[in-house]
């Protein structure tokens, strides 16, 4: 009696056993495209500009430590007044002011300033209107000059002590002090009169 001999059929393993077990090369190829790629555009990446360089600002000449120069945006005052006075005769005519009137104004000092009419300094004008800057700079003018005669006095004397023989005086305000050469007041002369103005900054 013969035994039957059974063959044992070869196993069938599924696709998705074979690819839990069968070890997959995509990872690895996956990486290896990744850093090419990396490569590549590390390499085509454009290089950074450099920073632009700043500017120099100009700094204007006031801030640099230069004294600006001084203007006068008034004007000078026209010597029309004096002109009438020179015509009528008299040969030296002087401007007269004072400075220091009131209690807290301190001591009282009146100027007297001759100026020909061929002497032309622009920028006279009433010095109340007048900034300090221009202030002294009128001032070193007029008292440098060699062609302006001036005093500082009283309101009587200053006229006396001119080095010049006055015949005419032009004093600013409505009183007129005791002098020995005819003159008038006027009225807020030192924004009128030429003279009278140039005294007015010397004045003060």
């Amino acid at each position: 009696m013969m035994r039957a001999t059974s063959s044992a059929a070869p196993l069938r393993r599924s696709a998705r056993l074979l690819s839990a077990t069968t070890p997959s090369k995509t990872p690895s190829i996956l990486k290896e495209v990744k850093n090419a790629t990396t490569v590549v555009r590390a390499s085509t990446k454009k290089p950074r500009a450099a920073p632009a360089l700043l500017k120099s600002k100009t700094i204007p000449a006031t801030q640099a430590g230069e004294v600006a120069p001084v203007t006068f945006k008034r004007g000078t005052l026209s010597r029309e007044f004096e002109q009438r006075i020179y015509k009528k005769g008299f040969s030296c005519v002087v401007g007269v002011d004072e400075a220091g009137r009131g209690p807290l104004a301190g001591p009282v000092v009146a100027a007297a300033c001759c100026i020909p009419l061929d002497v032309e300094i622009d920028g006279i004008h009433d010095s109340k209107q007048l900034n300090e800057a221009q202030r002294d700079l009128l001032f070193e003018k007029l008292t440098t000059h060699p062609g302006i005669q001036y005093a500082v006095h009283s309101m009587t004397k200053s006229v006396e002590a001119l080095t010049v023989q006055a015949d005419y005086a032009l004093i600013d305000g409505n009183k007129m002090p005791p002098l020995s050469i005819q003159g008038e007041c006027v009225i807020k002369g030192d924004s009128k009169v030429y003279a009278i103005a140039a005294a007015s900054i010397i004045a003060k």
